[in-house]
């Protein structure tokens, strides 16, 4: 389901509710999981902390029966 901004034009911007089944794949990663995805990918600390909080907002929205969403745009 997108959700156009009153503004959205071809290039955006767009807001997205993200599926729940992603939510709750999200949600259900591990901080070991997290770890080793970090160290893979030769992310720095600023970068690892941002998928830390995207979990964390997943499980916050699971855990209160809320969406989450997305926002993007060209």
């Amino acid at each position: 389901m997108r959700y156009l901004s009153r503004t959205a034009d071809a290039d955006g911007p767009w807001l997205t509710r993200v599926r729940p089944e992603v939510v709750l794949a999200l949600a259900g990663v591990s901080d070991e999981r997290l770890a080793e995805y970090a160290e893979d990918e030769l992310l720095d600390e600023h970068e690892a902390v941002r998928y830390v909080r995207l979990r964390d907002l997943a499980r916050s929205a699971g855990a209160s029966g809320r969406n989450l969403y997305c926002w993007s745009s060209l």
